[in-house]
């Protein structure tokens, strides 16, 4: 989501936000102040210099990346204001969501020892005869595969301000962090797209290599070299018969039931390779899919998903897993079904290394 600001930061624009009105409770320092909250260095930090001039320009706004193992994270606002702050407040986002009161899970304090209380959305402090301070606040870096970005909306006023009106007693603000979460790698994985397979009649080889460079083998290819076939595009079963449902689909199994080339290169030999083919699930997204999300895909021994063929469709996707143990996508991007010729299939291939 994005939050433009104009004119001297006065005029705010939380165009579809709904925010909570609550209000801000101003915190009485009595005694010897708490010492400033120690920043874990192994957390990531992002910092933005708090200025007039840096808030007008845009430049106080801070755009940074985080991966849903990060655990937590820490907001650092150094802070110059050009009248002295008692209250400061924080709204905030998930996903494109509605803004809210920021509710902190841990107490944490700024440079001058004002302590800020968890489990409260309400935010205030007595600055003590200064205008410079530095407030590090610790946020929390969501766990879900499905987040998307975390933004928070944060803004000083001189007096009581207010949650629903943003302007109101304004000294300096708001400062807009946005986190953009990218996805874990987790294991390492290869993408190729573009492989184009023919059953046994047509002209492109037929045999699926997921090792090494992904690529498809004709059975002559495959018998001349020392590569282990994993998945065969087929219209023929293994006794040389036509497989049912050709008209608008075509096969993808597995070398055990694949007929007409022998087994010399299989890591079982002298049997052949038995691997495990699926349709996937519709919450499974190829171009987003992380090595993390093949090595938890529920397909092959020990799963409920232990078919060693699947009928394909353009536009399918399904998950396999290897003789060896390695899991991984097939996105068919292109069909073409011809019973006289032969028939092919375009498909990107998403595997674990």
């Amino acid at each position: 989501m994005k939050i433009y600001m104009k004119n001297n930061f006065m005029k705010i624009s939380f165009i579809g936000i709904s925010m909570m009105a609550l209000s801000a409770l101003m915190l009485v320092s009595c005694g010897k102040k708490s010492e400033p909250t120690a920043v874990n260095t192994s957390v990531k930090t992002f910092t933005s210099i708090v200025t007039p001039q840096t808030v007008t320009s845009g430049a106080a706004n801070i755009t940074g990346t985080v991966t849903t193992s990060d655990g937590s994270a820490y907001l650092k606002l150094e802070v110059t204001s050009p009248t002295k702050v008692g209250y400061v407040y924080i709204t905030s986002s998930s996903d494109n969501g509605a803004m809210s009161p920021f509710i902190p899970t841990a107490n944490f304090t700024d440079s001058l020892g004002n302590t800020f209380k968890s489990g409260s959305s309400s935010y205030s402090y007595t600055m003590t005869n200064t205008n410079n301070f530095v407030l590090e606040i610790p946020v929390p870096i969501r766990s879900t595969s499905a987040a998307v970005s975390d933004v928070y909306v944060i803004w000083f006023t001189s007096g009581k301000g207010s949650f629903t009106l943003p302007a109101q007693r304004l000294t300096l603000g708001p400062v807009i962090f946005t986190l953009n979460y990218t996805a874990n790698a987790g294991p390492s994985y290869s993408t190729v797209a573009g492989i184009v397979l023919g059953d046994q009649s047509a002209t492109p080889g037929s045999l699926l290599v997921t090792s090494g460079q992904v690529s498809a083998l004709t059975t002559a290819l495959y018998d001349s070299s020392a590569t282990s076939a994993d998945l065969a595009l087929c219209a023929l079963n293994q006794t040389g018969t036509t497989k049912t449902n050709l008209s608008s689909y075509i096969w993808l199994t597995s070398p055990s039931l694949r007929s007409g080339f022998t087994y010399s290169n299989e890591p079982t030999n002298p049997s052949p390779n038995v691997s495990y083919i699926a349709t996937a699930s519709n919450s499974i997204n190829f171009n987003t899919a992380t090595g993390s999300d093949l090595a938890a895909l529920q397909i092959g021994s020990g799963t409920s998903n232990t078919s060693q063929e699947v009928l394909i469709s353009n536009g399918g996707l399904y998950m396999f897993q290897t003789a060896v143990g390695k899991k991984g996508l097939i996105l068919v991007t292109a069909l073409n079904i011809n019973n006289t010729s032969g028939s092919t299939a375009t498909v990107s291939v998403k595997v674990q290394n």
